[in-house]
Parts: C-alpha cells; sequence; structure tokens
C-alpha cells in the first residue's frame, strides 16, 4: 500500500475516473438540484455538499490507494448497479434515479482505487450526500401535513393548559382575536431536514457507529416537533394573552430561529447524556470484550467460524478478477456504448425543450385581480340551470400565503337534495392541487381523477370524508390569466393509478409540453359538503353541472377581456 502523494499514477486516475463520473452524470445532478432549489424545504442542500467536501478534504490523508487496480466482484457489482441504475434513469428522465447511479458509481470508484480502508474513511461523506435525495412519491407534502396537522393539536394543547379559550380547525386555530393557519412554512419541514443534517454532520464527524447515528437523528426529530409547537403555540398565546403578534416580520423570524437553535442544542445535549449512559467503544474493545476464552467453549467456535467466514467472503469479494488494462476496456466500452449515448440523448432533448420554449413569445398577463368579482357584479352566472337554482354569492379574502388562495368568490347553487358552491379561487403560479389543501384541513381522500373526455379533459374529481361522517366532492379546473386551460398535475398526494404517474413521483420528469402557461392562476370549483354519500347519478349530475357553469364563466370573462 503507498499513499497518495507518493502515487502520482493512480492519484491521477482517481482524480480523472471521479471526473468522468460526475461529467457523465452531470445533466442528473443540476436538473436535480435545479429542482431541489425551487422547493424552500430542500434549499438546505448546498451547505450538505460543502459539509460532505469538507470531511472528505479531511480525511484524504488516511486514504490509501491499492497496489493493484484489478476489477474485482465486489467493485464490479457496485458499478453495474450504477449503469443499471443510469439506464433506466435516463429511460424514463429521472434525476431522482440519476443521482442513485452517481452515488453509487463515486462508491464504486472508492472501492477499486482505496479498497476497505478507503471505503471505511469516506463512507461518512456518502451518507451526508445521501441525505440531499428528496423524499419520494410526493411523501414530502404527507410529511408536511402530518408536521402542520401534529404542531396544530400540539399547540391546541398547551393553549388548553394556560386557559386560552380557541377553537381548532385542521390546520387552523381559532381564537377570540383572530384565525392563525399553519402553513406550509410553520410545518417545521424546513428546520427538521436542516437540523437532521446538521445532527448527521456532528455524528459522521464524531465516527458514530450507525445505530447511535439513528439514535440521535430520532431524538433530533423529537425535540424539533417539540420546538415546532412551542413557535406555533408562542404566536397564538403571545397575541392572545399580550397583544403581541409574533405571527410576522422580523419577530416572527426571530421566533423561529430561537426555536431551532433550541432544537439543535437540545439534540447535542440529548446526545451528551445517552455517552454518559452508553460511552463510546472502539472496534477493538468490542472485538475484546466479546471474546470468549474457554476451553471447548461453542461460543468460542462460532466466533471463530464466522470470522473465517467473513474473512473468506471478503476476500473473494475484493481479489482482482480482471486485469487492470481489461479493466480500462471494460469501463470504456461501458463509457462509448451506454452512458455516451444516454447523456447526448439526454442534453439534446433539454436544449430542444429550451429552444421551443425560449422561441415562444408568451402573452403579456393581464391584470390578476377580478375574476370572481367581476362575474358577481355583472350578475353573469346564471340564475338558474335545469333544476339548480342561485342561491347566494360570497366574497371570502384571505391573506396572500393562504394556501386555499388569496380570495374566493362563492356562488350558492341548490335544488331540491342538494346545496353546492361554485367558486373562482385564486391566485397560484400553476395548476392547484385540492388534494393538499383539502387534506391539511382534515379531510381524507377516498378517490382522485383527472377526468377524460372533451367536455371535461381538463377537470379533476376529489372524493374525500371524515371520520365524523361528513362527505365532500370537489370538480375543479385551473385557468391561467389569458383564459386558457392548464393541464392537471400527476405530482398529486393522491392514489397512485398508473405506471407513469408512479415513475413520475420518483422524480421523472414530464415529457416537454407545448403548453404555454400565463400566472397567475385561477381555479373554478364546484363542491359538495354533507353527511350523504352522492349516489352516482348524483356525481354525475355535479359534473354536469359544474361543466355548464364554467363553460359560462370562462366565455363571459372572455368577452369582457379580463
Amino acid at each position: 500500500m503507498s499513499s497518495i502523494p507518493d502515487s502520482r499514477t493512480g492519484n491521477r486516475q482517481w482524480t480523472i475516473a471521479l471526473a468522468v463520473v460526475c461529467l457523465a452524470h452531470a445533466h442528473f445532478l443540476f436538473s436535480l438540484g435545479r429542482w431541489m432549489w425551487g422547493r424552500a424545504h430542500y434549499q438546505f442542500f448546498p451547505a450538505v455538499l460543502i459539509a460532505a467536501a469538507f470531511l472528505a478534504y479531511k480525511r484524504r490523508d488516511t486514504v490509501q490507494l491499492n497496489d493493484s487496480f484489478r476489477l474485482g466482484i465486489r467493485t464490479g457489482l457496485i458499478a453495474l448497479t450504477s449503469v443499471l441504475l443510469f439506464v433506466v434513469g435516463s429511460l424514463f428522465q429521472s434525476h431522482w434515479l440519476g443521482y442513485l447511479s452517481w452515488l453509487t458509481a463515486v462508491l464504486a470508484i472508492i472501492w477499486h482505487f482505496t479498497g476497505k480502508s478507503g471505503a471505511e474513511q469516506l463512507r461518512g461523506p456518502l451518507f451526508l450526500l445521501l441525505l440531499i435525495l428528496p423524499i419520494p412519491l410526493n411523501f414530502d407534502l404527507k410529511l408536511i401535513i402530518w408536521l402542520q396537522q401534529l404542531a396544530s393539536q400540539a399547540a391546541s394543547w398547551l393553549l388548553d393548559l394556560l386557559h386560552i379559550r380557541h377553537n381548532i380547525s385542521g390546520i387552523a386555530i381559532i381564537t377570540v382575536q383572530k384565525s392563525y393557519m399553519v402553513e406550509e412554512a410553520c410545518s417545521g419541514i424546513h428546520s427538521l431536514f436542516s437540523c437532521l443534517c446538521a445532527v448527521v454532520f456532528f455524528c459522521v464527524w464524531n465516527r458514530y457507529h450507525l445505530f447511535r447515528i439513528l439514535a440521535v437523528a430520532s431524538v433530533a426529530v423529537f425535540w424539533v416537533l417539540a420546538a415546532n409547537a412551542f413557535r406555533v403555540f408562542m404566536v397564538v398565546y403571545s397575541e392572545a394573552r399580550w397583544g403581541l403578534p409574533l405571527d410576522s416580520g422580523w419577530r416572527h423570524e426571530l421566533l423561529g430561529v430561537v426555536t431551532y437553535v433550541i432544537a439543535l442544542g437540545m439534540s447535542l445535549s440529548t446526545d451528551r447524556l445517552i455517552r454518559f449512559f452508553v460511552p463510546m467503544v472502539t472496534a477493538d474493545s468490542v472485538k475484546a470484550s466479546t471474546k470468549f476464552h474457554t476451553a471447548n467453549s461453542t461460543i468460542e467456535d462460532l466466533q471463530n467460524t464466522s470470522a473465517k467466514l467473513k474473512e473468506n467472503l471478503e476476500r473473494f469479494l475484493s481479489k482482482g478478477r480482471v486485469t487492470q488494462g481489461a479493466t480500462v476496456a471494460i469501463l470504456l466500452a461501458i463509457g462509448v456504448l451506454i452512458y455516451a449515448p444516454l447523456t447526448i440523448a439526454d442534453v439534446t432533448r433539454v436544449v430542444r425543450q429550451r429552444l421551443a420554449s425560449s422561441s415562444t413569445t408568451a402573452p403579456v398577463a393581464p391584470p390578476s385581480a377580478g375574476y370572481g368579482e367581476a362575474l358577481s357584479v355583472d350578475n353573469a352566472m346564471p340564475a338558474a340551470v335545469r333544476d339548480w337554482q342561485l342561491v347566494n354569492v360570497e366574497k371570502i379574502d384571505r391573506s396572500p400565503d393562504d394556501p386555499l388562495g388569496m380570495t374566493s368568490t362563492i356562488f350558492h347553487y341548490s335544488n331540491s337534495d342538494l346545496e353546492v358552491a361554485f367558486s373562482v379561487d385564486g391566485y397560484y403560479d400553476g395548476w392547484h392541487d385540492l388534494a393538499y389543501c383539502y387534506t391539511g384541513l382534515g379531510w381524507k381522500i377516498k378517490n382522485q381523477n383527472n377526468l377524460t373526455g372533451n367536455a371535461a379533459a381538463q377537470t379533476t374529481a376529489l372524493d374525500l370524508y371524515k371520520d365524523s361522517g361528513h362527505q365532500l366532492v370537489s370538480y375543479f379546473s385551473c385557468y391561467d390569466s389569458v383564459m386558457n386551460p392548464v393541464s392537471p398535475g400527476e405530482k398529486t398526494i393522491g392514489a397512485i393509478r398508473t405506471f407513469d404517474n408512479l415513475l413520475e413521483r420518483l422524480g421523472a420528469e414530464a415529457a416537454p409540453s407545448t403548453e404555454t402557461v400565463v400566472p397567475p392562476v385561477f381555479q373554478l370549483q364546484l363542491t359538495y359538503v354533507g353527511e350523504q354519500t352522492l349516489l352516482d347519478l348524483e356525481q354525475q349530475s355535479l359534473q354536469s353541472l359544474f361543466e355548464e357553469l364554467s363553460k359560462h364563466a370562462i366565455e363571459h370573462l372572455k368577452e369582457k377581456g379580463r
């Protein structure tokens, strides 16, 4: 074995291999980075990259290169896994799978050039890089909703203890003074992810074993949830008791920083408590303390047999099976026949998509406010549609960052059996996932469909329920500011219906679309809420009513040039 500084050839090959792997996966890494930067709860990832690079730099002197660079079975299996992930990720345009391919390729390079000793030294930085991987299948959205509900319920419990009169509705806490919505930013998802990364970095820096890392991370989750519930409680309590608003401005930001520091400090403090009861031990001391030297001991025989099997397996996996020249030839063949064509195809697709989007001149958006108000002021909505009668019209104004939208104009219709609400809600940047909003308000998804057919091509149907027995049926569509329909998104929190949707939720990008959306986007919705479950005929009647009212509203807005 020779150290890296004394082996210029090996060091050069090591560097070239890492550079080639990063270059081959560059389009995946760039796409994932851009996607994560567009979501606030993943914007911590540059700090994790810096931390992993710093940790690898600090451990560089302890990494030694192998005497021979012959390809072994272990390295070959890891490399084969990376190639398969790359192929699947390219076919389905998935930066999520592409990132996994990059990580396994880096792992294969580490094992190939440095062997077991190098892998043990650099597994910490690789583990940190694994934390960047987003939660698949939109479970992060479900996690946000769960955190919102937990924070509101825990805060409500604390308010009860201190005799603060309030009511709770889903993720909203309502006091005598005002209503507080536990929004996505207040759910604790930002502090949860970033605090976990900070705690794991601390554990990796101190070379904790995996089980100890998991224990400390679990403790960190507890303290983050507790601190966030306390933050929501303080927002409500301070204004109810002292008249001090903490729900916006610098006070709200300062409260968030303070609770984050408390959660991180308590996590590290609990780690010290764990170390007091379960002291850190070295691998040698563990082996020594578990070694039995009793004559004819069954346990000692089992230990010896296990050690021999492990040693033989390690020798089998690590032994070079392919010469260095043949290894280089195999890697070149994989690069030329697999990596290069797929990478070129992916890059070409992205370039064409960018050129197509840049060549499309998007119309200038008209004023965004007043769609629903215009319909009510002009008496544009029909007073009767078949057996449905217009009963009432109301307008609701909310905060600009409310997940339900800043404003809603609601037209109430009824017939002899049912009462429904047709609303114009807004405004959003793109297609609005009502399943996310209603789930946050305590509803559970029974069914979700993007309806097909000429009349309902842009309509999404939701069927929800509560444990209390209440039912909610909603039909909704989205339109941009020039009255063009916005296609429903598949990345929702509803049920996974097709294999294509599953792949998209794994991170696959949608096929290039010619649709040009001119924000802001508003939403048309027909909603039924009641205790009785609707019959199929009644649901068809609601769908038909929604289509007629939507068509009437859009035609009127187009005529008025809204």
